[in-house]
Formats: C-alpha cells, sequence, structure tokens
C-alpha cells in the first residue's frame, strides 16, 4: 500500500479529540476517536486446565468502551511533543510515556506521516 493510501485510511481521524489513551505493554500507546460504543463479552466457560486467575476473569462479563476509531500504535517509532517540546518518545521511560499519554488526552489528531521507513510519527495538539 502506497504511503499516500496508508495516510487517506487516516484522514478521518484528523481533529478528532483522542480519548482514553493509555500505555500498553513496552511503549506500545492506544487511544480511541470518535463516538464511543460499549463493547460486551458475556462470560466464557471456564478451561480445563486455566489457571484460577484466568478462570475468574473468562467467568465474568468484560464491559469496554471503544471509539469508532481504536488506533494502536506498536512496533515503530514514535514520538509526542508539545510545540518543540519532546514529551515522549518509543524509548522512553514507562513514567515518561504515562504521563505524555495523559498530557494528549483529549488533543486532536494534527498530522499522520509515513516515512520511508515505514514508522509512523503522529502528533497531536493540546
Amino acid at each position: 500500500m502506497a504511503s499516500s493510501a496508508i495516510e487517506a485510511v487516516f484522514a478521518p481521524l484528523l481533529g478528532k479529540p483522542a480519548w482514553h489513551v493509555k500505555k500498553g505493554h513496552g511503549s506500545f500507546i492506544t487511544m480511541e476517536f470518535g463516538e464511543p460504543n460499549l463493547k460486551i463479552r458475556e462470560p466464557l466457560q471456564p478451561r480445563e486446565n486455566g489457571s484460577e486467575v484466568s478462570e475468574r476473569l473468562s467467568t465474568t462479563r468484560k464491559v469496554t468502551v471503544r471509539g469508532e476509531w481504536h488506533l494502536w500504535v506498536y512496533c515503530c517509532h514514535w514520538e509526542i511533543a508539545r510545540g518543540s517540546v519532546l514529551e515522549a518518545y518509543d524509548e522512553s521511560e514507562d513514567h515518561v510515556i504515562i504521563s505524555a499519554a495523559s498530557f494528549i488526552e483529549g488533543g486532536e489528531l494534527e498530522l499522520f506521516v509515513m516515512d520511508s521507513n515505514g514508522s509512523n510519527p503522529h502528533r497531536l495538539s493540546d
């Protein structure tokens, strides 16, 4: 897929506020855009060889709030900046990424660029 085609996929997100911004495993960041929707997973039957924790989690109803678009930033180089100040990037320490994630909560996606190396830097306004 050409870079411009990939950028076109992100066009509907431009100008939309990010919400439920969270640091995931490692330097992964997830965020939601658009109208919120409830996703409800009904309880599952416990597995024969499952752990006590997995049994407890799987046998309860799980309710998750998701947006029209769920953006999962992973396996790429990324940065979050406020003007010319770099708040965090993909190799920042956990507490720095968590702080930057809370900073961009409510910020609008301003720009999406895919560089020639295939990484996806994005910038959110304050």
